[in-house]
């Protein structure tokens, strides 16, 4: 009974899922984050950096 149940369960969830994802706006905008740090062995040089970019779709 607890495997008949769980496999209905995970059917529904799976046949749910492309219905939902439709219903979404394609996003306007996107963009992304990112850190860099670099290292140099036997020297006293560390180097960080902040990343961002956006761009319309």
């Amino acid at each position: 009974m607890k495997t008949i149940l769980l496999s209905t369960a995970a059917i529904a969830m799976f046949t749910a899922a492309p219905a939902m994802a439709q219903s979404w706006p394609a996003p306007e905008y996107y963009g992304s984050l990112g850190y860099s740090h670099m290292e140099a062995d036997g020297a006293d040089v560390e180097l960080g950096a902040i990343t961002g970019r956006s761009a319309p779709s």
